[in-house]
């Protein structure tokens, strides 16, 4: 009850701060061979619009996917197809995820890989926000390698190594944070894990975030998925299930492709209190950290500014 309490809130803060993006023009498709995924709830309508149109007007898409999570009315329909022409809307139930598990946004994972088949597939959070051109992600997009980002600044020293980890490297870089008679988290208990789990030992590791990756065309599957889930869920049972195993399993998708990487931090970060955001291209506004310090609201009006200018010069 308090989540959704939580959820009405933020989306009436964000439609009084950002309403004026449903003034800014459509997305049109282009002959890119690019796919946006993004699952959706209906409270983050005009948060989402301004995460899609901020990163559309560097990146241009072929195909704009919306995973719908349950919520989004005939009226969050109507305002999508109005922005942008022929947006894909998908029902969660629908999606098909094989062996892995149902909810907690791995229907979003899987639609990334069910379309990086034939496309280069980027998956945007609602709370992403697009601020100057992403030129290392045109540059992965061109080289059609696969990204992450860097997390909270807490991680930063591990996330900028530049090099990928070892299962046996992460293990134990994570095993510091540990506490006794302490449940772990469950990333911190899927990453301490790894050196253990058959089939997944020999792998690699990224240890970024999952609300901005891009999956290489062709460079992963669903028999790749299900080939890093089906271990793990033997590993940890029901723990396997819950919220946070799909940003494990988008890290480890990023870490065993060709060439895959983590972007240059901070100018593609998610974001925390205090950070220098003058160089910054994507940044990730999650959770409690989103209207820390007034810098989302701050970046996100500018942006609209911008988008709103390209009108009036047209």
């Amino acid at each position: 009850m308090f989540y959704r309490l939580r959820r009405r809130l933020t989306s009436y803060r964000v439609h009084r701060q950002f309403g004026a993006i449903r003034r800014t023009p459509a997305i049109t498709s282009s002959a890119s061979s690019i796919t946006l995924v993004t699952q959706l709830c209906g409270d983050h309508l005009d948060m989402y619009l301004l995460a899609v149109k901020s990163f559309a007007r560097f990146v241009s898409p072929c195909r704009i996917v919306a995973v719908d999570d349950g919520t989004l009315t005939s009226e969050h329909k109507r305002v999508l197809h109005e922005h942008i022409t022929g947006i894909e809307i998908i029902p969660v139930a629908q999606v098909d995820v094989g062996g892995c598990p149902r909810d907690n946004t791995w229907e979003r994972l899987v639609t990334c890989l069910r379309r990086s088949a034939d496309s280069y597939v980027v998956q945007l959070d609602a709370d992403t926000l697009t601020v100057s051109p992403p030129e290392d992600v045109l540059a992965a997009i061109r080289a059609n390698e696969s990204f992450t980002i860097s997390g909270h600044t807490s991680h930063i020293g591990w996330a900028s190594y530049g090099h990928r980890m070892t299962m046996r490297e992460a293990g134990e870089a994570r095993r510091a944070e540990l506490q006794p008679n302490v449940e772990p988290h469950i990333q911190i208990l899927c990453e301490t894990s790894f050196a253990d789990v058959e089939g997944i030992s020999t792998l690699f590791y990224y240890r970024g975030c999952s609300g901005f990756a891009g999956f290489a065309r062709g460079a992963a599957s669903m028999a790749t998925l299900q080939g890093y889930s089906v271990p793990m869920e033997q590993r940890l049972g029901r723990r396997w299930h819950e919220w946070g195993t799909e940003q494990v399993a988008s890290n480890l998708i990023v870490a065993n492709s060709p060439s895959g990487r983590v972007l240059p931090y901070p100018v593609n970060a998610s974001f925390s209190k205090g950070m220098d955001t003058s160089d910054a291209a994507v940044l990730h506004f999650y959770g409690s950290e989103r209207f820390e310090d007034g810098e989302y609201v701050r970046l996100g009006r500018l942006v609209i500014a911008e988008l709103l200018a390209s009108v009036a010069t047209r």
